[in-house]
């Protein structure tokens, strides 16, 4: 028995959407964020905004979907075990094995902080699968207390075609000051604020 293999690429122009998303370049916190979506024909698009900063973190790029879809693949090749009819009390040592024991987490309750750390929330929005058809615009409002940039990013799909878009949102106030705290201290810390 003999085989071969040869990938071969195709061009995926021709399931391309055509896509358009557009926001302002610069907004103050506390306004309205106003994104636009421009299609040719009826899609079903999902647009989302995050903070960029969250993004640069989780070190995430808008993929390409066309891309995943038709990426080269390695031969998919399946494997089982039998041991279990083979040996019928395999499985019953397995599950044995398999149990965590003891009581090393006993306690560790008690030495958590009882206070709780204010957080904003973080900045990010979703649309859910709406259909758009030309033109719609989508509202999300910017908290108060968010400077930076907000990443806009929608993906589009109908059954023949899937597309994806990206723009960028400054979000900034005429004068920013954030006073900060010590993230911990203890008992006899002394500190500036």
């Amino acid at each position: 028995l003999s085989y071969g293999v040869m990938p071969f690429k195709i061009s995926t122009k021709a399931r391309q959407n055509s896509l358009e998303v557009t926001a302002p370049e610069v907004i103050k916190p506390g306004e309205n964020l106003t994104m636009t979506v421009k299609t040719d024909a009826p899609q079903q698009v999902a647009l989302f905004a995050v903070d960029e900063g969250i993004l640069q973190v989780a070190r995430y790029r808008l993929k390409d979907p066309l891309e995943f879809f038709f990426s080269k693949r390695e031969l998919n090749v399946s494997s089982s075990q039998i041991l279990d009819l083979i040996l019928p009390e395999f499985s019953k040592l397995m599950a044995l094995t398999a149990a965590p024991g003891g009581d090393a987490g006993e306690g560790l309750d008690l030495n958590l902080n009882p206070f709780k750390r204010k957080r904003d929330k973080p900045v990010a929005y979703w649309s859910g699968i709406t259909e758009v058809s030309g033109e719609k615009q989508f509202v999300y409002p910017v908290p108060d207390y968010f400077n930076g940039k907000i990443r806009v990013m929608a993906i589009s799909v109908t059954p023949e075609k899937i597309g994806k878009a990206q723009t960028a949102a400054t979000v900034r106030d005429s004068f920013i000051m954030t006073p900060n705290v010590p993230a911990m201290v203890a008992p006899g810390d002394e500190f500036d604020v």
